[in-house]
């Protein structure tokens, strides 16, 4: 089968590395990656964030548009729309041209010209919807999140998130990542239950190895923005710091709050935002952490949480349900800032404790979210439908 990932965000090479900025981004190249292994063909196209394009694991990637470092609102606005309409003519010319079995998306723009491509070329349009669609921008982006995607406001960023919403109902069959977010798709984006299907979400877990050679570092992985709340957890490592002296903290990631907490801790040499990473040297800073520090107000899901357990650090993550559900016996869920620092104090000095922990979370990784296993539900998911219409 031939597939078209149509998005405006997809991973990137630097220097010979793949840089994966997000969850989605994660789950969707991991999807496109088994695919390419198992003979299917992929290409992708995305807005550009180095102008060229390119071949990562087999996945063509063609790139179109540019990100705008403009501060004016009339040039992001038109910059905006342009990258819009060069995302739909090169979908278009790839139709014709490549005549893909199924066109792939997973973000508003890609709802928004994913169906119009679908309905011109009569390609099956498959959605990979992880929230609640434009509900989760209202709640989450407009009021908590301004500033932190694509376009140029946050209403402007709600415009899009509901067009966006729209045109996933419009998609043939949509991949979800857990039956709660398959409920909330129904019961909020009014999806018929029969077009869904989920896969589950997971990591490629021969990228990852376990490593028990740790140092007393903590590390908080994601985009920073105001919901994933990383000023809490600057607040947790400092209480921690009052008991663990040689006790550092890690930021992996970049966002609009990265100004701001960068800021906050400008006193602190033992707070490290290293921004964007490769996925090795991401990886290589997993393994050498003790503890994963999560402390956001919103998840749809969690992969930082399967990395941290694939490389051997024990999760202390906050109690909302998309973690709750996957946590279980192999790691610690906080309701309070309290309980998270006496478990990260408490798993730093404990090593046999917390050493038998992660191993067994390792495993629990292995056996279940290999992203194999993934693949394996979304091709069949496909494959099934396609032979029925």
């Amino acid at each position: 089968m031939r597939f078209l990932f149509l998005n405006p965000d997809f991973p990137y090479k630097q220097n010979d590395q793949i840089i994966i900025t997000g969850g989605l981004q994660a789950h969707g190249f991991f999807i496109a990656r088994e695919l390419v292994k198992r003979g299917h063909e992929v290409t992708a196209i995305a807005f550009s964030p180095q102008g060229r394009t390119e071949v990562i694991d087999g996945i063509r990637v063609c790139r179109v548009g540019n990100w705008t470092t403009e501060h004016s609102m009339f040039k992001k606005t038109f910059n905006f729309g342009k990258n819009l309409m060069e995302l739909l003519r090169a979908g278009m010319f790839i139709a014709e041209e490549y005549k893909p079995d199924f066109i792939y998306s997973w973000s508003s723009e890609g709802f928004i010209i994913s169906p119009v491509i679908s309905k011109l070329y009569k390609i099956p349009f498959i959605a990979s919807i992880h929230g609640i669609g434009g509900l989760n921008v209202l709640f989450y982006g407009f009021f908590l999140n301004k500033g932190a995607y694509a376009c140029p406001t946050s209403l402007g960023e709600l415009v899009l998130a509901t067009l966006g919403t729209l045109g996933s109902r419009m998609a043939d069959l949509v991949e979800t990542i857990s039956t709660e977010s398959k409920k909330l798709i129904i019961d909020f984006v009014g999806i018929d239950a029969r077009k869904i299907f989920v896969t589950g979400n997971g990591v490629n877990i021969e990228d990852y190895e376990y490593s028990e050679d740790k140092e007393n570092l903590i590390v908080v992985l994601g985009r920073l923005t105001r919901v994933k709340r990383v000023d809490r957890a600057i607040e947790i490592f400092r209480r921690v710091k009052e008991k663990v002296k040689d006790a550092k903290l890690c930021i992996i990631g970049d966002g609009p709050e990265k100004e701001l907490l960068m800021r906050m801790t400008k006193n602190e040499p033992d707070i490290i935002f290293t921004g964007i990473i490769p996925e090795k040297e991401k990886i290589s800073l997993l393994k050498r952490a003790k503890i994963y520090l999560s402390s956001s107000s919103y998840e749809s899901w969690n992969i930082p949480l399967l990395e941290a357990w694939a490389c051997g650090a024990y999760p202390v993550v906050p109690h909302i349900p998309a973690l709750v559900n996957i946590v279980g016996p192999y790691g610690f869920v906080y309701k309070e800032e309290s309980e998270a620092v006496r478990a990260i104090t408490h798993m730093l000095i404990q090593e046999n404790e917390r050493r038998k922990c992660t191993y067994a979370a390792r495993k629990f990784v292995e056996e279940n979210y290999d992203f194999e296993k993934i693949a394996d539900k979304f091709i069949s998911a496909v494959a099934s439908w396609d032979s029925k219409r």
